[in-house]
């Protein structure tokens, strides 16, 4: 079925890469670095054992599919040792490749898809349906736009049938959450095509401790998603938004944040983090600029965010080099998971993969599909070839002590 995969797909990929002896570039399967709350693993790989480090992770949002399908892609292409990576240097280098962060939510969005795409469909009929869903997405976001906000959503209605029996009885435990929350919370028939969230119906990149929903739920105000998700509640677990499991509004910070929180501060502690490069799927953005705030207290958030920032948004533009996506410099809070871990840890860019195609579907449309992945395969390697001496200006420049000065690019960029 054209190129997006199920779970059990992604699997076999990533195996076929890390088990083919015939590979240039060895790409080893470690341990997960951690378990969502049904049990699956966040599978982790790796390449090379040099100080340089780089982390790479897909699939924050369950529904953000695409951005799995590159990660497999730029594996393969490394693992292959295309021409476009020849640089790399196992010593000198470690990739760390993290193409499911939520998995439970990859599971749901794919299970899904499979029932509005069946394996029988030829390509051209797939993307007949690929086209439709996205007309009725941005119908819908018109739509809300004009305030015109109808009960149901085009492209609900074009998978009203779509419910949680669609999840294979092998994720029972998986399934049964599923039907719980959409039972408890109202979720729209149609809408587990856009589930984003993880199994227990929370949104990763939601689930921070200074997210402003927590305090409406504290206060029982029930808040709405956006655009085409107006009707779905992100005050409450379900597929987009929601910040926390629990219903007092108190915070509870998901397993699979727990987990790549460790793995980055863990690199940042050995100071050899040089980036962390985070795959979304719409809009070709680059969010790189740290959130600086001296009230917010925690012991990992770094000093000097000035210089940090500068570092970021120079990775940024060599990705935009490639891509020309834009920088998004404007942060006037910090209320996600991502801009969290952007005050603790070195080089965090957040890439918005796709310029067109605002759904789990829409990325999928050819050929902007096949030209989506081939820049951004472009942009990796021309960041992992500049990043080392980056990192060195960067780290040259904080151990002098200098703190009283306002830094340029050219400050720590000069040769």
């Amino acid at each position: 079925m054209s190129n997006i995969l199920s779970y059990e797909e992604v699997l076999e990929n990533l195996n076929n890469i890390t088990d083919n002896p015939n590979t240039i570039n060895q790409i080893i399967k470690q341990k997960p670095i951690g378990y969502s709350s049904f049990g699956y693993p966040i599978s982790y790989y790796t390449f090379g054992n040099g100080v340089n480090n780089i982390v790479i992770t897909g699939a924050t949002h369950g529904n953000e599919i695409i951005t799995t399908d590159f990660i497999i892609q730029l594996m393969k292409e490394i693992s292959d040792g295309n021409t476009k990576f020849s640089f790399l240097n196992k010593n000198n280098y470690k990739l760390h490749f993290i193409p499911l962060l939520n998995p439970e939510g990859y599971i749901i969005t794919t299970s899904a898809i499979r029932q509005l795409i069946t394996s029988d469909m030829s390509e051209h009929k797939i993307q007949k349906v690929i086209t439709e869903y996205n007309k009725k997405y941005e119908e819908d976001d018109m739509n809300a736009i004009i305030k015109l906000n109808r009960p149901f959503k085009e492209y609900q209605k074009m998978c009203e049938n779509i419910d949680y029996t669609c999840i294979p009885d092998r994720h029972s435990k998986l399934k049964n959450s599923v039907k719980q929350i959409c039972e408890n919370n109202n979720v729209p028939k149609g809408a587990l095509i856009s589930w984003a969230s993880n199994g227990m119906g929370i949104d990763l990149n939601s689930n921070s401790p200074y997210n402003p929903k927590l305090t409406l739920i504290q206060n029982g105000i029930s808040s709405y998603s956006y655009l085409r998700y107006n009707n779905i509640v992100s005050t409450k677990p379900g597929p987009i938004g929601c910040p926390t499991r629990n219903s007092d509004g108190s915070f509870f910070l998901e397993p699979e944040n727990v987990a790549i929180q460790d793995l980055l501060l863990n690199l940042k502690h050995s100071n050899n983090l040089c980036a962390y490069l985070t795959y979304h799927s719409v809009a070709g953005e680059i969010y790189y600029k740290p959130y600086k705030e001296s009230d917010i207290i925690n012991t990992e958030i770094m000093s000097n965010l000035d210089i940090e920032e500068i570092y970021n948004k120079k990775i940024a533009l060599l990705y935009s080099a490639k891509t020309n996506y834009k920088l998004i410099d404007d942060i006037p809070t910090q209320s996600s998971f991502n801009d969290l871990l952007r005050m603790q840890s070195n080089g965090n860019i957040l890439i918005e993969l796709c310029e067109k195609g605002n759904n789990s579907l829409g990325a999928y449309i050819e050929p902007e599909n096949t030209k989506t992945i081939q820049k951004n395969l472009e942009a990796c390697a021309y960041v992992f070839e500049k990043i080392p001496n980056l990192k060195k200006a960067k780290d040259k420049l904080l151990a002098s002590n200098v703190h009283n000065k306002q830094f340029t690019d050219e400050d720590i960029y000069e040769r």
